[in-house]
């Protein structure tokens, strides 16, 4: 690890690390389909780029993270929606972490997060919940 780990977590075959800078590393793979979005099997890759996150959370493909600025981002598989950002043709997968706009825009605070299997949900400060995804 590149610096001091504050959090870990898990989805089906990859893994999450929060590092204490407010980076994200992922480890292992993240298939859709038979289809690779990320292969990480032999090394850490930063997935968090610019952004400094503070919550981390794993479904079966996919993941969300709070930023610190209170806004969320997710990663990953899109198949059925679960990353919140469309599923249009080149809306299927996001190998770095993407900012959720249509949650983003309304300019509340995420305060938590969660990750089903292929669906996610956040609550915010104004006591909104949302969640996208197949149920």
């Amino acid at each position: 690890m590149p610096r001091k780990c504050k959090d870990v977590q898990i989805g089906l075959e990859f893994n999450l690390f929060l590092l204490d800078d407010g980076s994200v590393y992922m480890h292992g793979v993240i298939t859709q389909e038979g289809s690779n979005v990320l292969n990480s099997w032999d090394k850490l890759v930063c997935i968090s780029e610019n952004f400094v996150f503070k919550q981390i959370n794993c479904g079966y493909s996919h993941a969300l993270l709070i930023d610190e600025e209170d806004k969320i981002f997710s990663f990953g598989a899109n198949i059925y929606g679960q990353l919140g950002i469309g599923v249009g043709e080149f809306d299927y997968k996001a190998a770095v972490a993407v900012p959720v706009d249509d949650v983003n825009d309304g300019g509340d605070k995420v305060l938590m997060i969660s990750c089903g299997a292929h669906f996610s949900i956040c609550y915010t400060e104004l006591g909104i919940l949302y969640y996208w995804g197949m149920l």
